[in-house]
């Protein structure tokens, strides 16, 4: 009764603050009990204002905030315990640091996150895979063949980050490594001829290309060549030319390969205003790319990226990394058609030829990093004869998506408590892949509603006790 005739009091005042701290009652008098906005009824110092309540079921001092309603993703968790659990597993920082040069191999399972438009600045050429949606909102170029998934535009992340993957790791110190092989003896090369990926789709092999070219290019000591949708290249689209023989067997693509020396001169200008050209010594690649880019004549940019590739292959002052999303596409046949109606292999599409290549690409001092695609038309084609066998990308563990979506709740972008019932129902529905859990973590209702899944009484917890859960009434079938 006493609280009752606080709260009515308070209410009823003017309100100067919206903090209500009560003290146990320790004397009878109702005068015992203070509006104010400081822990101590004598003290006048306010407050401060806390999202949710600051301490339950103690014989304290409490302070009770009564904020705006909470919605349903609000209500699933408190500030402070997104405090007790923005530390991760163990109590170990989950943030890694922003610059991909400082990440070592004890940053494996972490995220570094990075700036949304920062990042087109290094890689012009987009992201490769799922995270350009998930970014963006769409496709870099062109509308997908299907319509876009509700999440990829309902949810987009303005401050995203790229979970630090084990092969990752490898990889970047491949290249430290490689970069410097044969430089003291003065005959600088590189004599593997670079690293595939496979997996199962969502399984994150496009973040892996991404991290690496992002770190690669924040290195100023690469020139990389990114290709982040290959099978843009033999889908048919875009303006082409056909070669003059009978059947009109080979396509040239003067826009995408107008696109790329754009890409590659944006990135690159300092580094190419010092490379001369393989077939002409006098004349840089910088110059002869501006010009091509300038030339009405389409047929000048393929030229000028056909010389320049050769140029690259050839060249041992700087180390190149071709990285090339959706590999496989390049190893098939494309959807271009001859003159007698036959689908025209993709090694007969000049740049799917030049980018195809991967024994036989001929770098001196280059690799080539290629991942496979899984998914769509080209999922089932083989990858580039390679004398290793690729490396096949794990899931998730536990642990790296705790510190994932720890980062996402960090960032204001997850609302739900991370509990361990939660974390064993990712692991078994996602099966690690980070696709899978981006596309869960953006809704937030995980397996509310769904008839193919395990009911109530199998999940646990998490799934019996959730606020959510019990206002949908999501138990009920």
């Amino acid at each position: 009764r006493v609280m009752l005739r606080a709260c009515r009091r308070w209410l009823a005042a003017p309100p100067p603050s919206r903090c209500l701290a009560l003290r146990p009652p320790s004397s009878s008098s109702p005068s015992s009990y203070h509006r104010s906005g400081s822990l101590s009824p004598s003290s006048a110092s306010p407050l401060p204002s806390f999202p949710r309540m600051l301490r339950i079921g103690t014989a304290k001092w409490l302070g009770v905030h009564l904020p705006r309603p909470l919605g349903l993703r609000a209500m699933s968790t408190t500030a402070q315990e997104i405090h007790h659990e923005s530390l991760g597993v163990a109590g170990v920082d989950v943030v890694a640091d922003s610059n991909p040069l400082n990440h070592q191999m004890s940053d494996i399972g972490r995220v570094y996150p990075f700036d949304k438009k920062g990042i087109l600045q290094v890689m012009p050429e987009g992201l490769a895979g799922y995270l350009h949606k998930i970014l963006y909102g769409k496709r870099r170029r062109h509308p997908p063949p299907v319509a876009v998934r509700y999440w990829y535009d309902k949810i987009l992340k303005d401050k995203p980050g790229i979970l630090i993957r084990k092969e990752t790791m490898k990889i970047i110190a491949a290249l430290r490594a490689l970069a410097k092989s044969g430089v003291p003896k003065g005959s600088p090369q590189i004599v593997t001829p670079g690293f595939l990926l496979d997996g199962s789709p969502g399984i994150g092999k496009s973040t892996i290309i991404n991290h690496c070219v992002h770190w690669a290019r924040s290195s100023k000591e690469w020139i990389v060549v990114f290709i982040p949708e290959a099978s843009r290249i033999v889908r048919g689209g875009g303006r082409y030319e056909r070669s003059d023989d009978e059947l009109g067997g080979t396509i040239y693509q003067p826009e995408f390969g107008k696109e790329i020396l754009q890409h590659v001169i944006t990135a690159h200008r300092d580094m190419l205003q010092q490379l001369p050209l393989k077939d002409d010594t006098s004349v840089m690649c910088s110059e002869v790319i501006d010009k091509a880019l300038a030339s009405k004549v389409p047929m000048d940019a393929m030229n000028t990226l056909v010389q320049v590739m050769e140029t690259l292959q050839d060249q041992t002052k700087f180390p190149v990394l071709v990285a090339v999303d959706e590999i496989n596409a390049l190893n098939g046949m494309s959807m271009y058609l001859d003159f007698k109606m036959k689908p025209i292999p993709a090694k007969n599409v000049v740049v799917a030829e030049i980018f195809g290549r991967f024994l036989n690409g001929g770098y001196k001092r280059g690799l080539v990093l290629g991942a496979a695609t899984r998914t769509g038309d080209f999922q089932h084609l083989r990858l580039p004869p390679f004398h290793k066998r690729p490396i096949q990308v794990s899931g998730l563990t536990r642990d790296e998506i705790r510190n994932m979506l720890t980062f996402q709740q960090n960032q204001g972008e997850f609302f739900t408590k991370i509990s361990d019932d939660l974390l064993d129902y990712l692991v078994f529905v996602s099966e690690g892949r980070p696709l899978e859990v981006e596309k869960m973590a953006a809704a937030e209702l995980f397996n509310i509603g769904l008839k193919n899944l395990p009911k109530k009484g199998r999940i646990g917890k998490f799934y019996g006790e959730s606020p959510i859960t019990q206002i949908i009434g999501a138990g009920e079938d």
